[in-house]
């Protein structure tokens, strides 16, 4: 980068590859070697070249005529050339030694600032050792007796088995590295209530409790897998009260509490897209007023209840207020239509699951002031 003081550069300035002789500005000889010749340079070597071929018989025959006759009071043209260029490095070793102390005398300063803001926030860690930052940990010190947050993981999902389908690997992955992980299941999944496959459907009966129950059995085994190892790892199950009105199942499993499960057991549409009102729809779009319960058959939670829209996001605000998570997972609340049936491309209680699960989260970060700070996957 060229020195904004020095004249431009001559055609005859070259380069110096030579070693460079002054650490401190890393540029060797700056304008007047680290560069090459310096422009008086420039021109004095054009000067003692260029016009000792071309001019030097007319110019020294003028110059011993005039010397002859002025008794040499005039210097000739290279001898003029050479004291200019003398002075014109000169100039430039005292502008570049000008800028060196102001660089240097700034860089300075600014050490000596740091060095005091810390020596002040060190001495009054030591006269005032309750003193710290915001977070009540002395300046400059971490504090060992308070162990690192290690994240908390709320999933909500609108079926049993949503999680293993959707939510994996990064549920398993959660379970793994030891964090809190809790899913919430807002339905039963009791779909049609016939627990067989397609050579018995047709002589099994329906019975959607036993189904929700089966399907709760399943949930249990694969999450002590993940966590135990042991799929029949044994889990206590207990009810607990919702702040929609109603009561919840909340599984913890017994090997590894910090793994839960919260079954909300309200009725499921039972059908991807058929228009099914008795369903999470059904009071999201204000078709009905209230949604029923459909309580599995082996859930210790017997008593019968309803939510209204409102009752439902309470109970999930409730539920992120218990666990207080850092990472909240639920499914996708905008799903996309196919071009042609303009269905859309996912289970309707999926996605009115989810836009419950927004609504209520917007309610936790509004309402709830001493909670962590949570990301949202979806």
């Amino acid at each position: 980068m060229s020195d904004p003081e020095l004249p431009a550069e001559g055609p005859c300035a070259r380069r110096n590859d030579g070693p460079r002789d002054d650490p401190a500005s890393g540029r060797g000889e700056g304008p007047a070697s680290g560069r090459g010749e310096s422009p008086a340079g420039s021109r004095t070597s054009g000067s003692a070249d260029g016009r000792s071929g071309g001019q030097t018989d007319g110019r020294s025959g003028g110059a011993a005529g005039r010397g002859g006759g002025q008794g040499g009071g005039r210097t000739s043209g290279p001898a003029r050339a050479g004291a200019r260029t003398r002075r014109a490095r000169a100039a430039a070793r005292r502008r570049r030694g000008r800028v060196l102390k102001a660089v240097g005398a700034g860089a300075a300063a600014a050490a000596v600032g740091g060095l005091l803001l810390w020596g002040n926030g060190a001495l009054d860690a030591l006269v005032h050792p309750g003193a710290g930052d915001a977070k009540g940990k002395a300046v400059g010190a971490a504090d060992p007796a308070v162990p690192a947050d290690p994240g908390r993981v709320l999933q909500v999902l609108a079926h049993p088995d949503d999680d293993l389908y959707f939510m994996n690997p990064d549920l398993r992955y959660s379970i793994a590295a030891g964090h809190p992980v809790t899913s919430v299941y807002l339905t039963s999944g009791e779909a049609d209530g016939i627990n067989a496959g397609s050579a018995r459907a047709a002589t099994t009966p329906p019975d959607k409790p036993a189904y929700a129950e089966a399907r709760q059995n399943g949930i249990r085994s694969a999450y002590a897998q993940m966590a135990t190892g042991d799929r029949d790892s044994p889990w206590r199950r207990t009810v607990v009260p919702t702040a929609g009105g109603g009561h919840a199942e909340l599984d913890v499993l017994t090997a590894k509490p910090q793994v839960n499960l919260v079954w909300l057991q309200m009725r499921e549409a039972g059908n991807v897209w058929a228009d099914r009102p008795d369903s999470l729809h059904g009071p999201w779009d204000g078709r009905v007023p209230r949604l029923e319960s459909m309580l599995a058959s082996g859930s210790p939670v017997k008593q019968q209840f309803t939510y209204t829209k409102d009752q439902v996001v309470r109970s999930l605000v409730g539920i992120l207020a218990r666990y207080g998570p850092t990472t909240v997972r639920s499914q996708d609340p905008t799903p996309g239509r196919f071009p042609d049936s303009r269905h859309y491309t996912d289970h309707q209680d999926h996605f009115y699951g989810a836009r419950f699960v927004q609504v209520a989260l917007g309610a936790y970060a509004k309402e709830v002031k001493d909670r962590p700070h949570f990301s949202v996957q979806n």
